[in-house]
């Protein structure tokens, strides 16, 4: 293995950390372009370096408004809070008006990947009405399973079945919906 260091030159210096900065991963809603949260990294995102003790949630917002060619009275930021402990997705919306004066660092806790989800949306519509928001909660009333097939494979090393079931389907209707797809 070959280490090839890095050498600062005045035409090409070293990047300066500043711990003031974030990093902030942007992602605008599209019509029809399919959103799986499990592969998020293989998303197309904006990435803004941010100074969170000195920018404010507008001045944060027109940058976003300029990206996207979104109008500012138009866009909607959106964070995504996933709660593991109960498997549960809560939507907040970022650029609510009491917030826009405040700094980033004072405005709400990025605590959840530091990524913002945009939308171009009525920002004092209903939180229902947001894309971001009914994509981040579809799912929640829904379980995936996968299954290996026990004739081609009895010791269970492919799990190649995929099921899809409410989580409110009892117990005899996942055996139903099992037996169906294993063809039992």
């Amino acid at each position: 293995m070959d280490l090839v260091p890095e050498i600062a030159t005045p035409d090409h210096p070293f990047d300066t950390y500043n711990p003031d900065w974030a990093y902030l991963r942007v992602l605008k809603y599209v019509d029809g372009e399919p959103f799986d949260y499990r592969v998020i990294d293989k998303m197309q995102w904006q990435v803004l370096r941010v100074d969170k003790k000195a920018e404010t949630v507008a001045q944060l917002e027109e940058r976003i408004s300029d990206i996207f060619d979104i109008p500012v009275d138009k866009l909607v930021i959106l964070l995504r809070h996933e709660h593991i402990y109960n498997n549960t997705v809560r939507t907040e919306l970022y650029n609510m008006d009491w917030r826009k004066p405040k700094t980033i660092e004072e405005a709400s806790r990025l605590d959840h990947g530091q990524v913002l989800f945009v939308e171009e949306n009525d920002p004092k519509g209903k939180l229902e009405t947001f894309k971001w928001h009914q994509e981040f909660t579809k799912d929640q009333d829904r379980l995936s399973l996968l299954l290996n097939d026990p004739i081609t494979d009895p010791d269970a090393t492919v799990f190649s079945i995929k099921i899809e079931v409410r989580k409110d389907n009892t117990l005899s209707e996942l055996k139903q919906i099992v037996s169906e797809h294993v063809k039992l």
